[in-house]
């Protein structure tokens, strides 16, 4: 599998800093209204529009640099190395699976394996989408020759 170095770097730091605004969200909002759930949703919401995000902003610079056949597996690296590094991920309070496991080492895994399951299927639905050969022209459509003035 090739992998393209920027493009795990980027995905890493969008995941690792969207990571850590959707867990400091979700504790503000759970702790502001007393309601741990709203928290656990607000974490939710926030993480899982961070990892659509990151997807459409790297397929579409992929489509730009011409790095097509790279973009699912340097996505997917990427943003499971910015999950890692997230500081809510270390003790599971970084996504879903605390809700359903209680905090700790159990839920950082589920957690992870949820990430890459959900970028594997955003990549491959949307990424495709995103990342699909651009139509080739023929010659005579970029030609000036045969038009009459």
């Amino acid at each position: 599998m090739d992998i393209q170095v920027g493009t795990v770097w980027r995905a890493a730091v969008i995941t690792a800093v969207g990571g850590t605004v959707a867990a400091v969200s979700g504790a503000l909002i759970g702790g502001a209204g007393n309601d741990i759930n709203r928290g656990y949703e607000m974490r939710v919401a926030v993480f899982t529009l961070v990892v659509l995000a990151v997807v459409v902003i790297l397929a579409g610079r992929s489509v730009r640099l011409g790095q097509r056949h790279t973009f699912a597996g340097s996505v997917m690296a990427g943003s499971a190395i910015g999950f890692v590094v997230n500081p809510a991920a270390w003790g599971g309070h970084a996504y879903i699976a605390q809700a359903m496991v209680g905090p700790g080492v159990v839920a950082a895994v589920v957690d992870v394996l949820l990430l890459l399951v959900l970028t594997g299927v955003l990549t491959v639905t949307l990424g495709a989408r995103l990342v699909r050969p651009e139509r080739t022209r023929s010659v005579r459509e970029n030609s000036y020759v045969g038009t009459q003035s």
